[in-house]
């Protein structure tokens, strides 16, 4: 479709904006103390469905909450090169837990059904590229899939639903253009076990984070550049 054409043209503008950010995605240096930080966000794209498994649907958009957990990992003792070397590896990990919701468009034709997809994940996050000005990162997530289909008809008056264990990978950027506030474009590919079958659905989207401890005033040491 062409309005996703137009979203992923967007996200990859956003991408090559954050060489120009500054940003420090995942660092959690501080001045003489470093801890966990949780990030809250919201996100919002393009959700392109496969039609093999979803024929006659039409792409939509898709919404979704999450939260980023940045592990501390600068309280260490004196350790060897191999620990060191580990060490600098571990670091850029980082994990994310996610709320996301798909309203589908169901086939013309079909009258009085409404279905939608909720999705809940985990994920493990690992950066790359970690300069001042550009951060990305790549990741997998395991979660859990619900479609839920509701009919409302003369006749009928229903509701079902059902879950399935699923996967996603992403790929993104990014970038803090003010203080306590993340840009963050990003692709997602959804895979859905349907028994034999699985299900698949990208989604093309951009998320605000805001940094949930520096806000409430637990967190406002200066951050080291």
């Amino acid at each position: 479709m062409a309005i996703s054409n137009k979203f992923t043209t967007m996200v990859l503008l956003l991408s090559v904006l954050t060489a120009s950010g500054r940003a420090q995605w995942y660092s959690n240096k501080v001045s003489g103390k470093s801890d966990t930080r949780f990030l809250a966000g919201l996100n919002a794209g393009i959700n392109t469905l496969n039609q093999a498994n979803y024929p006659g649907y039409t792409d939509f958009y898709n919404f979704g909450l999450d939260v980023l957990i940045l592990p501390d990992y600068s309280r260490s003792s004196e350790k060897g090169m191999f620990e060191k070397k580990r060490d600098a590896w571990v670091k850029n990990i980082y994990y994310r837990v996610s709320i996301d919701y798909f309203p589908l468009i169901v086939p013309d034709g079909t009258y009085g059904t409404v279905h939608d997809i909720y999705g809940y994940s985990i994920s493990a996050i690992y950066g790359f590229l970690n300069r001042k000005k550009i951060n990305a990162f790549a990741g997998f997530a395991l979660g859990s899939y619900n479609d839920r289909i509701t009919v409302t008809t003369p006749n009928v008056n229903s509701t079902s639903s059902f879950s399935n264990i699923g996967f996603n990978i992403s790929l993104g950027m990014g970038f803090e253009p003010i203080p306590l506030v993340r840009i963050v474009p990003e692709i997602r590919q959804h895979f859905i076990s349907l028994g034999s079958a699985t299900a698949g659905n990208m989604t093309a989207q951009v998320a605000l984070y805001v940094d949930i401890k520096r806000i409430t005033g637990s967190g406002k040491r200066k951050i080291k550049k």
